[in-house]
């Protein structure tokens, strides 16, 4: 008789681990995109569209880098979705193609590094050999992944702004929720905390790899194991407050270098360095 009690029980309990497991498959298998960014890297996702919102599916979507000329293809899938990822930052342009509806273009998208864009793409019925110009608007920067805050400092003003000691780092205390310490004259005074976590609590990365100063023992402040002259950083982010799991290591600030990257272009820095 207790055998043919407990029969029941375990029947109701293998049709609950079945549907359990039904459930995690289904979710699992489910057309999402979940785009990601490295330390040093960014990601760029949407939805391709008809003129009445509907999926396309097949899309060939193509992510051209306007300095090297790379360029990445995806083709949307079902839900009508693309994803680049991971995406070098720069400068970039998107082509999207489907039979039956005219190209779409969208031009000046500019990529920073350590952020998600999102950027749906609607396409119009015609001829393929048709193109339509899209301007990325304001909603491509808004940050859907995550709720890191942070400021990028791009290139070209690190080479202008004045330095003590020509270091990228000297300008960390530009960002908000910094506040720089009194010492390290000699260095720009490079010292300071970040919404107020102690002063060796932030974490570097130069390109992904970590070159945080560890060695100095408390009171390090602001400094990397290797120097970072401006004219070799093309940008930098600082994540002041809610880091993702790209870094994960430290209370301070995360932030995240990239070196100067090739281009079609000829280029060069030139200056001249007085101190009296």
């Amino acid at each position: 008789m207790r055998h043919t009690k407990s029969f029941p029980r375990l029947c109701a309990l293998t049709r609950r681990i079945i549907f359990s497991l039904c459930v995690v498959l289904a979710v699992l298998g489910a057309p999402q995109v979940a785009p990601s960014q490295t330390a040093s890297t960014s990601a760029v996702s949407g939805r391709v569209v008809d003129s009445r919102g509907a999926s396309v599916a097949g899309a060939e979507v193509e992510l051209k880098n306007s300095a090297t000329g790379l360029v990445q293809k995806r083709l949307s899938n079902s839900s009508g979705q693309y994803e680049f990822s991971p995406v070098l930052p720069g400068d970039y342009g998107i082509s999207v193609r489907a039979h039956g509806f005219r190209q779409a273009f969208v031009s000046d998208l500019k990529i920073e590094v350590t952020k998600s864009y999102s950027f749906d793409v609607r396409l119009e019925v015609g001829d393929v050999s048709e193109t339509v110009n899209v301007v990325a608007g304001t909603i491509a920067e808004l940050q859907k992944t995550d709720a890191t805050i942070g400021g990028v400092v791009p290139g070209r003003p690190l080479v202008y702004l004045p330095s003590l000691g020509r270091d990228a780092v000297e300008f960390l205390t530009l960002q908000p929720g910094t506040s720089p310490e009194a010492g390290d004259a000699d260095m720009g005074n490079r010292g300071g905390a970040v919404t107020g976590a102690r002063t060796d609590q932030s974490t570097f990365t130069l390109d992904g790899i970590d070159i945080t100063e560890n060695s100095t023992g408390g009171g390090a402040g602001f400094r990397t194991m290797l120097p970072v002259p401006v004219e070799s950083i093309e940008e930098f982010r600082v994540g002041v407050t809610n880091p993702n799991a790209s870094f994960a290591r430290s209370a301070g600030g995360q932030v995240a270098l990239v070196g100067r990257r090739g281009s079609n272009d000829f280029h060069g820095a030139l200056y001249w360095y007085h101190q009296n």
